[in-house]
């Protein structure tokens, strides 16, 4: 398929936050091995001088390129001023558009916007100036929250849905939810995983000693942002009620909670890590756990079912559907003492959990491979550009 994509995401991996949409980044490379063109536009906000002088982290966020090369994906960084909460009270996709035309990017043959909003609405005004077809994926976020900050934010993605060529939805949930809400059903196509790289793990004992962590305990493992909405604190107080001396956890991930992480008790605070070291935590580890209040289908459980490590999930969104037929265990979002009653079982029950990490490790390799995926969207690229000639007339 010889023809040039244009991803618009709000988040691309970069050496400042290497897990950063690293979801998109897998997909986009797994699509260029099939010959598509993919560049990308992921707008990052702009430094302020004095924010620069303050902060080392945000120091190198201003010399982030503002394009190149990424293995073999051409990445855009326009840069845009941001404020917090804004996609509440404020118009960003105007700003993020305005940017984007500045570019002056030479004319794709579609546009395929990651998230409602603003990427969606983005999609579709330069989808009108340009006149080619538009794909939008809903990946959870934009469905389960932004519509209900306010009238005009259901409006925005009510209009972005339907007016967008084709929709598709990483779960089913998510599609569901959508078809309650706009009334048109996105088809369900996950992105997957590069499962050969979360197989090619050590075993616990050699990754417990590549990455230094405690030989003789279990480890209870989280990774993803540390904010609030995330379960982050749940999870910490869970862990306060288990025997330290038998039981601690390793956080991975970064953002406003990576403090409070790093002052509680037995508790590992690793920091934002890249994939390859992710799977090596996952490796290292005895459990997952993802307490989550909402979700998408969230990729890390995926990648922990590739490394054949069993998982504890709260039961929103993608997740019921991921771990049916007891591929992993369930637990209720914001309950503490089920987060307890889940890791102890698992502790104590190592046969279950076993047998659990194996059926979620077949389910992911027939459903998340993200190669045959990405054949699948490529698919969908094809039959929406065909439809969008024989509309037009061309």
């Amino acid at each position: 398929m010889n023809k040039r994509i244009l991803w618009l995401t709000q988040a691309y991996p970069s050496e400042i936050s290497p897990s950063a949409g690293v979801f998109h980044k897998t997909q986009a490379e797994a699509l260029v091995k099939l010959g598509v063109n993919v560049e990308v536009v992921a707008p990052t906000p702009s430094v302020p001088l004095a924010m620069e002088l303050l902060s080392s982290k945000w120091n190198r966020y201003r010399q982030l390129p503002s394009v190149a090369m990424e293995g073999n994906v051409r990445v855009h960084r326009p840069r845009y001023l941001a404020f917090p909460g804004q996609s509440k009270w404020a118009s960003p996709h105007l700003i993020m558009g305005y940017k984007t035309k500045g570019l002056r990017l030479q004319r794709p043959d579609l546009i395929h916007a990651h998230f409602a909003y603003p990427q969606g609405m983005i999609a579709l005004q330069l989808g009108r100036q340009w006149g080619v077809p538009t794909v939008l994926t809903l990946h959870g976020c934009d469905v389960n929250t932004y519509p209900y900050y306010n009238e005009t934010a259901k409006k925005r993605f009510i209009q972005t849905v339907n007016r967008t060529t084709e929709v598709v939805a990483v779960s089913r949930a998510l599609s569901e939810r959508t078809m309650e809400m706009t009334g048109r059903e996105p088809a369900v196509m996950p992105i997957g995983i590069d499962l050969g790289a979360f197989s090619r793990v050590p075993n616990k004992a050699e990754a417990r000693y590549m990455l230094g962590l405690p030989e003789g305990k279990f480890l209870v493992l989280y990774v993803g942002h540390l904010v609030a909405s995330k379960g982050i604190r749940e999870l910490l107080a869970a862990l306060q009620q288990i025997d330290p001396k038998e039981v601690n956890g390793v956080f991975v991930g970064g953002r406003e909670l990576l403090d409070e992480v790093k002052r509680t008790p037995h508790v590992i605070a690793a920091g934002e890590q890249p994939n390859d070291r992710v799977a090596l935590y996952m490796a290292a580890c005895d459990v997952l756990v993802l307490p989550s209040y909402t979700e998408g289908l969230p990729t890390v459980l995926v990648e922990a079912g590739a490394v054949n490590i069993p998982v504890i999930a709260t039961r929103v969104g993608g997740v019921p559907d991921l771990l049916a037929g007891g591929r992993g265990k369930q637990i209720a979002p914001r309950n503490i003492e089920q987060i307890v009653g889940a890791i102890e079982e698992l502790r104590y029950d190592r046969e279950a959990a076993r047998e659990q990490a194996i059926r979620f490790n077949r389910h992911v390799r027939e459903e998340y491979d993200v190669e045959a995926n990405a054949i699948k969207l490529m698919q969908t690229y094809e039959n929406t550009m065909r439809n969008h000639l024989a509309a037009s007339g061309d």
